[in-house]
């Protein structure tokens, strides 16, 4: 019998991935692109580390690909995606405005 296996997000690919920040309302706040092949839970680590030093708490380890922050009263997300932000269409549904498969009512 197979055994499952957990994906990681953060393993090496040779596809561009983007360490983005959002607030709690998905407005990007930073964008890096990441060159193919870099070392993601590097990046990722180098970027929690510098928000902590400037007085942020990480909520987890980022073993699944992103992290919240915290500090005061404010909250952002840090992640690490393999979808452009400039031409990702958005939280939800928005993926299908203007698709034709799809009737509105």
């Amino acid at each position: 019998m197979r055994s499952r296996q957990r994906f990681d997000p953060l393993a090496t690919s040779s596809l561009p991935r983007w360490l983005v920040t959002t607030d709690i309302y998905r407005n990007r706040l930073s964008v890096t692109a990441l060159v193919p092949g870099a070392d993601l839970r590097a990046m990722l680590r180098v970027a929690t580390e510098r928000d902590v030093a400037d007085g942020w708490l990480a909520e987890s380890d980022a073993s699944y690909g992103f992290l919240f922050i915290a500090r005061d009263s404010e909250r952002l997300l840090l992640s690490v995606t393999g979808v452009d932000p400039d031409v990702a269409p958005g939280a939800g549904h928005a993926h299908l405005t203007g698709c034709t498969s799809v009737r509105s009512t």
